[in-house]
């Protein structure tokens, strides 16, 4: 559903009018301009403040009346509105609102959104076997063609990764469980104090929301306790790994390479906040996804994708970790695909960030997203497997990295 989100998205936005704010008066009222045709008297817009740091709903307007050709008047409530991340008083005011009422294609999204699902049922049900089958057997070109214009990223990577492998016989396992300890803190250190100021951070949110007051902040709302799960169960990983010392459980491996370093602080504001500021933003001039039977999916894949991603770390429990050999797990998730979590943030990111792809521009941006965590799957497939045999046979028996059936 999420590719079909996707695809119907630049059409959804083509249709979504934008109206300006041209002005604002006493008792709560808005000068609109822009495409008023069709709008009745008492529909509610949705109002925004649309910018790269905001894409939810500020509030909603109801539309009164046109007072001439390309323009009219709504009035709003500001005690029910929320200001873009609680930013002073000078910030607060909306820029635009939104309206989409083509029943047209409204009928024909929610055909799609029913159908899809009930497709994918008769493969799975009646002739055994996925969509992600069917397509995987026919783009086996596409697979071809991507490892081709790959394979000098993939050669270089393989040049500079991870090399070294371990004869335990000639080992002391206890200091070389100490010294994989030692310097996995350091590890921990760097990424589990991030991850703490992310929890805080959404704890924060979550208080800033109070009590959802429209789907927007809901769902909103959702996302930030959802992330707030996702980011215990890696402290749990972390922390498992400091203590587990004590009971004789022992890190095998660590990737402290400068790609091990570099491939995952990329993914945290470590170095990520250097990688963004050169990617082109995720927010255009205005919001493609704001009503109709898309916005309902938008939000709902969404909530489900973030669902999904903190299972997968839950998943990993114990084993969780970054640039370490903690094992291998086969279950759940990992027994259909070696990267579950990888899949799932990428498709979760993409659904959240979708509203604000005014442009190609947008779209090339979050492809970033992509490509990070294809060269991440790099580094850790290249890692595991010269640190851990069990990983060779695990990439036998589930050969397929992000999505089943297709790569």
């Amino acid at each position: 559903m999420t590719f079909i989100l996707a695809l119907l998205a630049p059409v959804h936005g083509a249709f979504t009018r934008h109206l300006i704010v041209k002005d604002i008066y006493k008792g709560n009222t808005v000068l609109l301009e822009g495409d008023i045709s069709g709008i009745s008297p008492g529909t509610k817009l949705p109002v925004y403040r649309f910018n790269p740091d905001w894409k939810q709903t500020i509030g909603f307007a109801e539309f009164q009346a046109a007072v001439s050709q390309g323009y009219g008047v709504a009035s709003y409530d500001s005690a029910d509105f929320r200001w873009p991340m609680a930013r002073p008083n000078e910030y607060s005011y909306i820029t635009q609102a939104a309206y989409f009422g083509n029943g047209l294609l409204s009928v024909f999204e929610w055909l799609i959104i029913i159908l899809v699902p009930l497709i994918y049922l008769y493969f799975f049900f009646f002739k055994n076997k996925s969509l992600f089958d069917v397509f995987g057997s026919r783009i086996s070109r596409v697979r071809e063609f991507v490892s081709k214009i790959t394979f000098p990223i993939r050669s270089l990577w393989d040049l500079i990764s991870y090399k070294r492998t371990l004869d335990q016989k000639n080992v002391n396992k206890i200091w070389h469980g100490v010294l994989m300890w030692g310097l996995h803190l350091a590890i921990v250190y760097v990424f589990a104090s991030t991850l703490f100021g992310f929890l805080i951070g959404n704890t924060q949110a979550m208080i800033t929301i109070g009590i959802p007051k429209n789907v927007d902040t809901f769902f909103e709302s959702l996302k930030y306790a959802i992330w707030s799960l996702t980011i215990l169960g890696c402290i749990f990983g972390y922390g498992y790994s400091i203590f587990s010392l004590f009971w004789g459980k022992y890190i095998r491996h660590l990737d402290f390479t400068i790609m091990g370093w570099a491939s995952n602080a990329v993914c945290y504001p470590i170095l990520g906040i250097y990688l963004w500021k050169y990617v082109p933003s995720f927010s255009g001039l205005d919001p493609i996804i704001t009503g109709g039977p898309l916005f309902y999916l938008m939000l709902v894949m969404g909530l489900i994708l973030n669902i999904l991603y903190m299972m997968t770390i839950w998943n990993l429990g114990t084993m969780f970790g970054v640039m370490s050999d903690k094992g291998v797990r086969t279950t759940g998730f990992y027994s259909v695909v070696r990267h579950p979590s990888y899949t799932l943030e990428v498709l979760m990111f993409l659904v959240l960030e979708m509203v604000g792809f005014t442009t190609w521009v947008q779209w090339v941006g979050i492809s970033f997203y992509f490509i990070i965590y294809w060269i991440r799957s790099l580094r850790e497939d290249n890692f595991m497997q010269y640190a851990n045999p069990e990983y060779v046979e695990y990439q036998k028996q589930v050969p397929y990295k992000f999505i089943p059936g297709i790569y």
